[in-house]
């Protein structure tokens, strides 16, 4: 192991410890004995009824296991994961020796007790070797194991979780390397999480204990298309211990596997259980903007802001801002200027990754809002400017961002710009329309992380053009007044904040 760098990895439900090795080098990797397939897996049931009522159908664990392990082998699961060649199913009362489950390398058995379903990852390194726990994961609620397998985003999920809770989430065989690797994975359940940028793909083993990887390269994302996401690399050429490329996501899987294990609660749990987890996996922000440039009152405007976007429940997708300039005034020798502003935001996104050049992901996020504005001018004595004044509150908006995102080793950077316009549906709103655009450039950078919470600080800059029309009066247009006044405000705020992610 000269010049090996030991790293000891944690993961929910998951203590292994790996070793990475530069270059091409092969370690001494131990062969299964007996003939047995390396990636063969064997699901088996205790502790729960194999069959079981479900309003006119009737749930049968030989069914649902063998959809269930479908997802789990040849990287057939949720982005190309499932690293299994081939499963077998053994329900309870059956014998190892009767269903072939007791000569499989890997074992995972499903059990039910005390309202605890749980699954059991475990690896034996040759027949007559100790099985060795890869992962335990427990899932409490009333919902029976059929009831849960049978549920297709739940089923996709936890074989998700599963895989990507090993040391390797995906296998390619060494035949399928030569000119090109390639995975391609369906989105389904996974469409409100943005995939790895990158995949490592490495040679892998067992011995004494410990897992042995020779890393090989990387796969790139390459985007998606038609409900599938892709990620290639150059082939792979030589001779391989297991016969496979092994593949794994290292850069934010830990957050990753967070966010599906409180996908997979939400869905056991079921709507009841989606409501009332709705803060469970969310990140949070505040950020506080100083105005450079900008005319009048709007020099001095400060901007505060907070952010939400909420990852879990019926509300995953779902993003609220709420923007806030207090009250200004500003005295010049034109005459007196007071400003309040405050903009809330409701919003959901699509997003959509993508391998273009500096750009990996794009989202798409149509909002619904409300405006307050609070805008006086009064002219000292002396001048020609007349005095104005607009009020809004509320002003209800519809809006559309977009984005355009790339996660680097420094930060993740975001690029996006969004217009919104007024609805004109409330009394206070029919006397005006406003037009909103904004651009900005946002950059977080994660510092550290205490339990299941991490903290980011966040950079940014925003350029922000407003523009309010309002009608005249009657009284007004009788005195001579123009029909439309108007009312346009253009400022650009640069600042920081804080994320908090759970």
């Amino acid at each position: 192991m000269g010049g090996a760098k030991l790293k000891k990895i944690t993961l929910t439900g998951l203590i292994f410890t790996s070793c990475l090795l530069g270059g091409y080098a092969h370690g001494q990797i131990v062969e299964t004995a007996g003939g047995r397939d390396f990636l063969t897996l064997a699901i088996a049931a205790k502790g729960f009824p194999m069959t079981e009522e479900s309003g006119s159908k009737e749930l049968k664990f030989s069914d649902l296991c063998a959809s269930f392990g479908a997802t789990l082998v040849k990287n057939k699961g949720l982005w190309a994961t499932g690293p299994f060649s081939n499963f077998i199913c053994s329900a309870e009362g059956q014998t190892g020796k009767d269903s072939g489950a007791s000569d499989a390398p890997w074992q995972l058995t499903i059990s039910a007790k005390d309202g605890i379903k749980n699954f059991l990852v475990t690896f034996k390194e040759s027949p007559d070797a100790q099985p060795r726990t890869i992962l335990s994961y427990d899932i409490e609620g009333d919902m029976t194991v059929l009831s849960m397998l049978s549920k297709k985003s739940f089923s996709q999920l936890l074989a998700f979780y599963i895989s990507s809770s090993m040391p390797f989430r995906s296998a390619i065989p060494s035949s399928e390397t030569g000119n090109s690797v390639k995975l391609i994975g369906l989105i389904d359940a996974l469409k409100n999480l943005t995939p790895p940028d990158s995949l490592d793909l490495f040679d892998a083993g067992f011995k004494g204990g410990m897992w042995a990887a020779n890393r090989l390269g990387e796969m790139a994302i390459k985007g998606e298309s038609g409900g599938k996401v892709t990620w290639t690399a150059p082939g792979i050429r030589g001779q391989l211990s297991k016969g496979y490329v092994f593949v794994q996501q290292v850069q934010g899987r830990e957050e990753l596997l967070r966010r599906v294990d409180q996908m997979i609660k939400d869905e056991s749990g079921g709507l009841l259980g989606g409501l009332l987890s709705l803060g469970k996996s969310a990140y949070v922000g505040a950020r506080y903007g100083v105005p450079f440039g900008g005319q009048g009152v709007m020099k001095a405007a400060s901007m505060i802001g907070i952010f939400a976007d909420l990852r879990s429940g019926v509300a995953s997708g779902v993003k609220i801002n709420y923007d806030l300039i207090p009250a200004k005034t500003s005295t010049t020798g034109d005459g007196v200027e007071k400003f309040a502003w405050s903009r809330f935001q409701l919003g959901y996104s699509f997003l959509k990754s993508v391998n273009w050049g500096v750009i990996s992901r794009i989202d798409a996020t149509p909002n619904l809002g409300v405006t307050t504005l609070d805008y006086d001018f009064r002219p000292a004595e002396g001048t020609d400017f007349v005095k104005a004044k607009f009020k809004m509150s509320p002003a209800p908006t519809v809006g559309l961002e977009f984005g355009m995102e790339k996660n680097t080793k420094l930060a993740r950077i975001r690029a996006w710009s969004f217009a919104s316009f007024s609805m004109g549906i409330l009394p206070l709103d029919k006397g005006h329309s406003t037009t909103s655009t904004r651009v900005g450039l946002d950059a977080y950078r994660d510092l550290f992380k205490i339990g299941s919470l991490s903290f980011a600080i966040l950079g940014f800059g925003s350029l922000e053009q407003t523009k309010i029309a309002k009608k005249s009066t009657t009284e007004e247009v009788a005195s001579g007044l123009p029909a439309e006044k108007t009312l346009s405000l253009r400022s650009f705020y640069a600042g920081g904040g804080a994320t908090l992610t759970w």
